[in-house]
């Protein structure tokens, strides 16, 4: 996996905070190169070795077409990433960004601590894998859902 840290530091020289919306193995692989990340409560388990699914699991999904590596990818190389988050995320939570101030949002339904950031001043909503364009195959617990 590449270390999208020092694509970072070549953009900004301010500190950056790694916030995923959700703790699935799509969209915090990257954290491990983050010092700083946030995650929400719902999921702290998922990054200390309670993901639901095995590591061959997640390499099968990942070499699913379509599929883009680049040429010395190794799928047998890619793990689960845990750690332990720096700060724990709750619905309503303000994330301040200097100048600019977004609100957490506890969505679950697509993982259990699915969040969205909420941009009040702009009127911005930013998300994840909850409003997006196309299919979404998942699998739902519903008594989590209706709760």
């Amino acid at each position: 996996m590449e270390n999208i840290w020092e694509q970072v530091q070549k953009l900004t020289d301010k500190p950056v905070t790694a916030v995923t919306t959700h703790v699935h193995y799509d969209h915090f692989g990257g954290h491990q190169y983050f010092p700083d990340f946030y995650v929400h409560e719902a999921e702290t388990d998922w990054m200390n070795g309670g993901f639901p699914l095995t590591t061959e699991q997640v390499r099968n999904f990942l070499m699913e077409k379509p599929c883009d590596f680049p040429k010395d990818f190794d799928v047998n190389d890619y793990d689960l990433f845990e750690g332990v988050p720096t700060k724990i995320l709750k619905d309503n939570d303000t994330i301040e960004l200097g100048d600019r101030t977004v609100r957490v949002l506890h969505t679950p339904g697509h993982s259990p601590g699915h969040i969205c950031f909420f941009e009040e001043d702009k009127g911005y909503l930013y998300t994840g894998d909850l409003i997006y364009i196309g299919e979404l195959s998942m699998v739902i617990n519903t008594d989590a859902a209706l709760k």
